[in-house]
């Protein structure tokens, strides 16, 4: 990235957000690229799965936490509202009932995000998604 962003809600618009949802994607694929929706168990292409949030992502404290979004079918993200209490059961299932009441309380504080974190963030996930494309033998999305 060439200097500094010049607005903060761009940059995690067109920035942040499309890596972090590259990143829980990739994640959650296996090595022919399919995620299965945490959800209802439906097998997509990490590229055209959503990375779903149990807290909305106006929630800036639970926003990019990688224990609050999953790879989800956008039949249970979107028309289903993310199938709040199945996400809820997910998270139980995979972090303990300890990260359903710390994500609650993160979710409650609504701070602004430090810009220079946010960038921080970026070349942090660019690292890790280069990794799981590698190591999946996948097509990375990064330039």
């Amino acid at each position: 990235m060439a200097g500094r962003p010049k607005s903060k809600a761009s940059y995690i618009k067109n920035t942040v957000d499309p890596h972090f949802s590259w990143f829980i994607r990739l994640n959650g694929a296996n090595q022919n690229g399919m995620c299965r929706c945490i959800t209802c168990n439906k097998m997509v292409h990490w590229t055209e799965i959503d990375a779903g949030h149990f807290h909305i992502r106006k929630n800036m404290g639970t926003r990019f936490h990688p224990c609050n979004v999953a790879p989800q079918c956008s039949w249970c993200n979107s028309w289903n509202e993310g199938q709040s209490a199945l996400f809820a059961q997910y998270i139980k299932d995979k972090f303990g009932v300890e990260m359903l009441d710390e994500l609650a309380e993160l979710a409650k504080g609504n701070e602004p995000l430090d810009l220079d974190k946010l960038v921080v963030l970026v070349a942090e996930l660019k690292t890790k998604i280069r990794k799981l494309c590698k190591d999946k033998g996948l097509k990375c999305p990064l330039r």
